[in-house]
């Protein structure tokens, strides 16, 4: 986790410095997520809770980017899952686009590639590479959108869809979120 954390910090400052942004079109946001598992992983764990922490940049009006980081702990369904997975952390670029002007239209559709660590009760690695797609809406985001606005936000994940050990199925999920976020 210390070295996702790392990697996170190093990204972000690579994002600032090499997209040449300015404190006007980046947002910091901060929420909860709800993680519904799909497939294999929903026979085994059941729907749990997490967060994320999202760096994000609005340079472009219908396009913005950012990257993601984002925890969820999960239980497993019930005492006869002998194998399950106990928690997934997620270091995600992303992209938005919007279908419109965000002013006029706050709808997006929203794609990202995510490199994970999943624990689980197996001796199975941890690493993964996959992706997500799924839909958000903007609240609050207005014209003096440098302030503040919220996300909600609907994904299809499986971070370990491109890569993962050949002794584990993919951790499909989809989740449901909310960020609270302030511009920089």
């Amino acid at each position: 986790m210390h070295d996702l954390m790392k990697l996170c910090m190093i990204a972000a400052a690579f994002l600032i410095s090499a997209g040449g942004l300015s404190a006007q079109t980046l947002f910091l946001g901060l929420g909860p997520t709800y993680s519904m598992p799909q497939g294999i992983f929903d026979s085994t764990n059941q729907a749990s809770y997490g967060g994320t922490l999202v760096i994000g940049s609005r340079k472009y009006c219908q396009l913005w980017t950012g990257l993601r980081l984002s925890y969820t702990e999960y239980q497993r369904r019930d005492e006869s899952a002998r194998s399950y997975y106990t928690e997934a952390v997620t270091l995600s670029p992303e992209a938005r686009y919007f279908f419109a002007q965000p002013l006029d239209f706050p709808f997006y559709i929203h794609g990202m590639l995510s490199f994970s660590g999943i624990s689980g009760t197996d001796s199975a690695s941890r690493t993964g590479l996959g992706a997500g797609l799924g839909l958000g809406y903007l609240l609050f985001y207005n014209a003096n959108c440098c302030n503040w606005f919220i996300d909600l936000y609907a994904n299809y994940q499986v971070p370990n869809l491109i890569l993962r050990s050949d002794l584990r199925p993919g951790l499909s999920a989809i989740v449901i979120g909310a960020n609270f976020n302030f511009g920089l």
